[in-house]
């Protein structure tokens, strides 16, 4: 985000539970989709509210979507569909795919472990709650282009070449591309990023199990665009990776620094 923007407030978790009610849809637009749109700013903090990876995931994924349709454009695939597309408009709404997870507990987000069939159908419901909100503002909005590419993103991202993803069971080329594409996109971020039930994989395994996901999972013509832009998406994993690494660093000496600062003052209290 540049630094001329405002960022958008966050929510602690019991605010995040608003959203859930008659009320939700009004105070999403409001609140947090208004300032959105009016000002261009990303939707990071959206979703990085309920979940401190997402955060970082909703930029990645969008860039994964950048390297995957210039690559498209590069090899003449699905350009006569991709060239009724204002590029900008997409990538900027590719970055409100997730964003029903805000409606979404943290303990069901950040869960170490596997989530229990009851969970993962509520986890489904992100789904529907972001469109829901999208649809909602759609009349009332100017940046119409945006919102119909958010909502195919938001309602189809999960649907598997196979006909066994969520939310409608969508197969093959019933799923719209730009769902195809962010699938490729969100799924490769997710296995290269460390999350509270997993370990990060390499890019190499992350490449392996894309491949696994051909014709199932995947559009087996994306999955080609993606091997041939294999290297750009693990350049951006790995600079995602060091710069965790800086901050983690960081985070170590401020800890370091501030029991330093403490130490004194305990003395001269215990005194």
């Amino acid at each position: 985000m540049s630094s001329g923007h405002e960022k958008i407030m966050l929510m602690d978790d019991n605010m995040a539970n608003l959203f859930v009610g008659k009320n939700m849809l009004r105070m999403f637009y409001e609140v947090y989709l208004a300032p959105l749109l009016r000002k261009r700013i990303m939707a990071t903090e959206l979703v990085e509210l309920c979940d401190s990876i997402t955060g970082g995931h909703v930029y990645r994924a969008q860039r994964y979507l950048q390297f995957l349709i210039e690559q498209m454009i590069r090899e003449d695939v699905y350009t006569d569909e991709i060239s009724e597309w204002d590029l900008d408009v997409v990538f900027s709404s590719a970055q409100l795919h997730d964003v029903g997870k805000i409606a979404i507990s943290g303990a069901i987000l950040n869960k170490p472990g596997k989530l229990t069939d009851e969970e993962f159908e509520i986890m489904k419901t992100h789904v529907q709650i972001g469109v829901d909100a999208i649809e909602r503002i759609e009349a009332a909005a100017s940046q119409r282009e945006f919102l119909h590419h958010a909502k195919v993103i938001a309602s189809t991202h999960h649907e598997k070449w196979d006909g066994s993803g969520y939310p409608r069971g969508l197969r093959g080329e019933n799923i719209p591309l730009e769902g195809r594409l962010m699938a490729v996109a969100d799924v490769y971020d997710a296995l290269i990023s460390a999350r509270p039930y997993k370990e990060a994989f390499t890019a190499h395994e992350a490449e392996r199990i894309m491949e696994e996901g051909r014709g199932v999972h995947f559009d087996p013509v994306l999955v080609d665009v993606f091997h041939a832009a294999a290297g750009r998406f693990a350049g951006l994993a790995n600079q995602f990776r060091e710069e965790m690494n800086i901050l983690d660093g960081l985070k170590k000496c401020e800890g370091i620094h501030r029991r330093q600062n403490y130490l004194p003052v305990r003395q001269h209290a215990a005194v």
